[in-house]
């Protein structure tokens, strides 16, 4: 059984983490930026695609949309590449100490939920409970009939693990998987907290480590149930946190990168949760 899990399931992790890192491919490709400066931005992207076409009630084709633009975005950076000839840069830019904190943020988010499940109120009146409910019916839970008790919540987070779920689906044709949830938080918030390496080289090991002590500890300052539990609040903190500070880390750097990322922080703040109106 540990054999199927591992085997099986080891495509759904490639195939999730390549469309993770697609946004980062396509900006080092491009722009020249690190992996890390980009990878904010493809988590925003994937909540914005499935919640505007969840609008118009196409929830589910979101999931083909991002399958396509994560391609394009690869045919994109592989025939820059190969244009400019720079692959040993274009590698170096790729596998930066965010890159190696996010993957590692990454397999600990898929492996070590394995077989969580919802056990806290807020998990069962909404935040498990309306993940279920899109992914059944591949529709908002604010649409009539599903009868949910809190349906005037934003779905920023929501249509991140419905995304992830309607994936793995896709692959094996399985039912809803609860701990996949929790993965698919922590994943995102571990995008929010990788542009802290973004100044950080190889040669500087003291530094890299210390980051990612900090970076590992700081939602449990603020939330200590943050890796056991779905809530939005520490999520929400974590992007309020990234929304006051990028200002500041992109004083001397605003392109257009920087300028997507920023906007893009703000809106998904807004469908976070209706505090994120105050901001």
């Amino acid at each position: 059984m540990w054999h199927f899990y591992a085997g099986g399931f080891m495509v759904f992790g490639i195939l999730l983490f390549l469309i993770l890192s697609s946004g980062s491919v396509l900006a080092a490709a491009y722009a020249d930026r690190r992996y890390e400066e980009a990878l904010p931005l493809t988590i925003f992207g994937i909540m914005v695609v499935f919640y505007f076409l969840g609008i118009f009630g196409a929830l589910k084709s979101g999931l083909y949309t991002v399958l396509a633009l994560a391609a394009a975005a690869y045919l994109l950076a592989g025939y820059q590449v190969i244009r400019r000839r720079d692959f040993f840069p274009f590698l170096k830019r790729i596998f930066t100490p965010g890159f190696c904190f996010f993957a590692l943020m990454f397999l600990l988010a898929i492996f070590s939920n394995k077989g969580m499940t919802p056990h806290w109120w807020d998990e069962f009146s909404h935040w498990g409970d309306t993940v279920k409910v899109m992914t059944m019916s591949d529709a908002f839970n604010a649409s009539s009939g599903f009868h949910t008790l809190f349906p005037s919540y934003p779905p920023a987070m929501s249509t991140f693990q419905y995304f992830m779920q309607v994936l793995r689906q896709m692959l094996y044709k399985t039912d809803f998987c609860e701990w996949l949830m929790y993965s698919s938080y922590h994943i995102a918030c571990a995008a929010l907290l990788a542009p802290c390496f973004g100044r950080l080289r190889w040669k500087n090991i003291s530094g890299i480590l210390f980051c990612a002590l900090g970076a590992a500890l700081i939602p449990l300052a603020g939330y200590a149930n943050y890796y056991n539990i779905l809530t939005i609040d520490a999520f929400l903190a974590l992007l309020a946190g990234f929304c006051m500070a990028y200002p500041f880390a992109i004083e001397k750097k605003r392109g257009w990168l920087q300028i997507s990322t920023l906007a893009s922080a703000l809106f998904i703040l807004v469908l976070t949760k209706e505090t994120g109106v105050l901001f």
